[in-house]
């Protein structure tokens, strides 16, 4: 019986070497935007499940207390967060939804606050990259986070001038992660509304600024702030930007 004498070709040391070195540089280039893809999904993820929560207390709350027009609205003056009508609308709102810490009593521009519910509002970022200096996110409101660590603050109307929201009714912040990053508008920071003459219908926006063109202008693009990107979100149905 003859035998068969088989050679089999093997990759050097210096072969081995080159192919880790290029499936490293690869990887590198690559990893960071998987990464960022998945976040970014989960951030949308989130959104999507507390925009559905808040709508479902508000119908709850709709159902037993009656149609928005008819809530104790109370406009209050500067940083009067203790207004008897909207600290009562404020509590609707904290009976129904499922809160893990409970900042609304702590005092909200203070270091308690921002140590248990979110980050100095100082840290805060736009979608651009650009420390947030309009608003203070958390700065007036009433803060919670939910046992999901969703962190939401409700704020109301003011009768001051300067204020982005002074048209609306009530205004929902939320991050999505609570205090973990990035802390920014339009990732894992968004914008909600409830007109009160809107039949208890939750609302996105487009930002802006001023009585003529609210809620009309979108600026969910690269180098511009992202308070609207809570719209495109809801209406694509992810975070496609």
């Amino acid at each position: 019986m003859g035998f068969f004498n088989y050679k089999f070709k093997a990759f050097t040391l210096s072969e081995v070497l080159i192919t880790l070195a290029i499936i490293g540089v690869v990887a590198a280039i690559t990893l960071p935007t998987l990464i960022t893809k998945i976040n970014n999904k989960g951030y949308a993820e989130r959104f999507i499940k507390t925009y559905s929560i808040l709508q479902d207390v508000t119908n709850q709350i709709v159902n037993e207390k009656g149609d928005p027009q008819t809530w104790p609205w109370t406009q209050y003056q500067g940083s009067d967060m203790n207004s008897s009508g909207n600290k009562e609308i404020a509590q609707y709102y904290k009976d129904k939804l499922k809160i893990g810490i409970d900042c609304c009593d702590d005092n909200r521009n203070g270091s308690t606050a921002e140590t248990a519910c979110y980050i100095p509002s100082t840290q805060y970022k736009y979608l651009n990259g650009n420390l947030v200096t309009l608003y203070r996110p958390f700065g007036t409101k009433y803060v919670f986070t939910l046992n999901d660590g969703v962190t939401i603050g409700i704020d109301f109307n003011q009768t001051r001038t300067g204020v982005m929201w002074g048209y609306t009714s009530l205004v929902f912040t939320i991050d999505v992660n609570g205090k973990r990053g990035p802390n920014q508008v339009g990732r894992d920071l968004f914008y909600l509304y409830l007109d009160k003459n809107k039949k208890g219908k939750i609302q996105t926006y487009v930002e802006s600024y001023n009585s003529v063109d609210r809620f009309n202008r979108d600026n969910c693009k690269s180098g511009m702030s992202g308070y609207s990107c809570g719209e495109k979100i809801i209406t694509e149905g992810g975070m496609f930007y």
